[in-house]
């Protein structure tokens, strides 16, 4: 199709696509570009260890094709309202790792807690000691690469 400026262009190099830019201006013949790993050489140039603006006719032969990232899709931000723990126990303060294939960090103590993020097993978690029990299970408050909730201490080892 026709490039639109915004799209990502890929270039080949014959058997696979090997380079990329954005396209900042697109004519009846030509296609401009913006690149990095290039030089100010014309056409593809391998690690060239710059960022130029290019220019290629629109029937070049290693342009490979475009791609439109979603633009259009707006980013939800929103505040989460992280429930208050109900007791502590300085016991369980530490580093844990996930046991489970996924852990669910929730907004409370329970399956019933809106889910903020999911987690791999083997992710480390920090607990400083804060719980809520909720049917004999302990809920540790967390934090997680910046971020705080609650996990299922059954999912949980302590390092």
């Amino acid at each position: 199709g026709v490039p639109k400026i915004g799209d990502q262009i890929f270039f080949n190099n014959g058997s696979r696509i090997c380079h990329t830019g954005l396209v900042t201006k697109v004519t009846s013949t030509t296609v401009y570009t913006i690149e990095g790993n290039t030089s100010s050489a014309a056409g593809v140039v391998a690690n060239g260890g710059c960022v130029r603006e290019k220019s290629y006719s629109l029937n070049y032969s290693r342009i490979d094709g475009y791609g439109r990232p979603k633009y259009d899709v707006a980013v939800k931000t929103e505040t989460v309202k992280i429930e208050a723990a109900q007791s502590f126990d300085k016991r369980i303060v530490g580093t844990y790792s996930v046991t489970a294939s996924s852990l669910n960090i929730r907004t409370g103590a329970g399956t019933s807690k809106s889910i903020i993020r999911t987690i791999a097993k083997g992710e480390k978690v920090k607990c400083f000691g804060y719980y809520t029990a909720i049917s004999g299970t302990k809920w540790y408050y967390i934090s997680y690469n910046g971020e705080v909730g609650f996990v299922s201490s059954k999912y949980l080892k302590k390092q």
